[in-house]
């Protein structure tokens, strides 16, 4: 598996020194070099920044990566909710019988 980050900046204004960012995060199976296999991209991004400083570069990092960690964990919950309601279903089903 090779995680991947993209990054574009887009200058909105030099003179205040504001810029949108975009981030995509893709995953792919390597385990043949030949045939790469996408296993997830998703895109996350900031309208408006000011990236002036480091601090304010690093700080629009970090608002990505939380943007990010916000989705994992939204998917964890989705992940053991619909699990949970599977191991349910499949019980119910199979007392049926």
């Amino acid at each position: 598996m090779v995680i991947t980050w993209d990054v574009k900046i887009t200058p909105l204004s030099i003179a205040r020194k504001t810029a949108s960012v975009a981030a995509t995060r893709t995953v792919t199976d390597d385990t043949d070099p030949q045939n790469l296999i996408l296993l997830e991209e998703v895109s996350y991004s900031i309208d408006t920044v000011i990236l002036d400083t480091s601090q304010q570069k690093t700080d629009a990092l970090n608002q990505i990566w939380q943007q990010h960690q916000v989705r994992l964990q939204k998917d964890s919950d989705i992940a053991g909710y619909i699990g949970g309601l599977e191991a349910v279903a499949k019980a119910n089903l199979e007392a049926r019988e």
